[in-house]
């Protein structure tokens, strides 16, 4: 199971966001309950770039649909797992190749979409489709592949497929330079990606004010958005479409498509896989949560379904009406800073729930089902909140619940049924 740029982290200067499980980290000892009063520019951009990961996340096809991709990984990873007797088991679990669960196909196919992660940017001097073949229960499946070519260092060319990462990555900058004025990065693939293909192939696009954050956007409705993003600037430009706004683009990549029909399923489907993380009935306020994270968000943006566009013409967290709106409507992921607070917004008025620390717990099972990580991250954020830490939370965090330990991690490994199962590197 290949991790190509199908990562858990989208960052940027000053921070990242784990997607799926809700997740910023922005690295400041401030702290960020209420972000009016960070007074640093620079702060408040990094958490509009996290933030904008927050939105895709909960509010478009391809956000929603990783969701499913990651659940039911871990939910056959589990049930792998235990199907083993107790003692160790290899780490990364991967699942079996054409098995009827398509659990292997789902996630090879969110990886061929996702494309390339980091890389030298330049000028783009070249696209074409290529193809990857995913292996599913049903048979071989060719996917097409937007590749493009940049002139490298050196005169060597350098190949970069652009996917969902460069997309989700390019409409967070484009954003925050909006809002900001972010100054362009030197590594600047993935964040430059939609706009250096743009450049290549509809120049006219840059022209239109919000069209390329629009582009980006639009293309998130579709589970290969590289590839909507590619075709739809070489329908505009084939066809002459005339782009007066940033509305004519939204238009062109979802002219045929039933976007409404598609969010609803993909938003009811997340919902559904989200909540068979908890089973339990001590999990509920959790489930409540998460379920309720992504149906207001779903119901924001069928009012309005092409919102980050004016996001971006909103200026500063401070005096953006849209953002603000969004995020009166929706809440926030689980904030957290260097010095281990963790904050969240609910506007269902519930406060700080303590089982929301389960879902940071659960992205560590992740990451160690993965081969990621041995051991767990959130000692920091668990000293924080007063909960007890000893040497096993770097090493061994899932023997912890022997002695009835409130520790996320073994908490919900203890629910999932894999005490005693103890993961080893392979």
């Amino acid at each position: 199971m290949n991790r190509s740029a199908l990562t858990d982290v989208l960052e940027f200067t000053g921070g990242y966001y784990r997607p799926t499980f809700m997740r910023v980290f922005l690295d400041t000892s401030k702290s960020l309950k209420d972000l009016n009063a960070l007074g640093d520019a620079d702060l408040e951009a990094a958490y509009l770039h996290e933030y904008i990961h927050f939105v895709q996340d909960v509010s478009t096809v391809y956000g929603l649909n990783l969701i499913h991709v990651m659940t039911e990984y871990m939910k056959g990873a589990v049930a792998q797992i235990r199907s083993l007797t107790q003692g160790d088991f290899k780490a990364p679990v991967q699942p079996t190749p054409k098995a009827a669960d398509n659990v292997h196909a789902n996630y090879s196919f969110a990886n061929v979409f996702a494309g390339d992660g980091k890389a030298m940017g330049g000028e783009c001097k070249r696209v074409a489709i290529v193809h990857e073949t995913v292996l599913t229960h049903g048979g071989d499946v060719r996917v097409e592949v937007v590749e493009t070519t940049y002139a490298g260092r050196d005169g060597v060319e350098v190949k970069y497929r652009f996917g969902g990462f460069s997309v989700l990555e390019s409409m967070a900058f484009e954003i925050e330079h909006a809002c900001y004025g972010t100054p362009t990065p030197s590594r600047e693939l993935p964040y430059l990606g939609a706009r250096r293909l743009s450049e290549l192939v509809l120049p006219s696009l840059l022209n239109v004010e919000d069209g390329l954050i629009a582009l980006c956007d639009a293309s998130l409705m579709h589970l290969n958005p590289g590839l909507a993003f590619l075709r739809t600037l070489e329908r505009i430009r084939d066809e002459r479409i005339e782009l007066r706004s940033c509305w004519d683009v939204y238009a062109a990549c979802w002219d045929g498509f039933d976007i409404q029909g598609r969010l609803s399923a993909q938003a009811a489907n997340a919902v559904a896989r989200l909540a068979e993380y908890f089973p339990a009935e001590e999990f509920k306020p959790v489930v409540n949560w998460l379920c309720d994270l992504v149906k207001d968000a779903h119901a924001f943006r069928s009012k309005a379904l092409g919102f980050p566009a004016l996001i971006a013409s909103g200026g500063t967290i401070a005096q953006n009406r849209v953002l603000a709106h969004f995020m009166r409507s929706v809440g926030s992921p689980l904030v957290v800073n260097n010095v281990g607070e963790v904050t969240v917004m609910d506007p269902k008025g519930r406060g700080d729930i303590p089982e929301q620390m389960y879902v940071l717990g659960i992205n560590q099972i992740q990451r160690v089902l993965r081969n990621m990580q041995h051991g767990c991250e959130l000692l920091t954020p668990c000293q924080y909140r007063g909960q007890s830490t000893d040497y096993r939370c770097s090493s061994e965090p899932w023997t912890r619940i022997d002695e009835g330990s409130v520790c996320p991690f073994s908490q919900v490994w203890n629910s999932w049924g894999l005490t005693g199962y103890l993961p080893k590197s392979s």
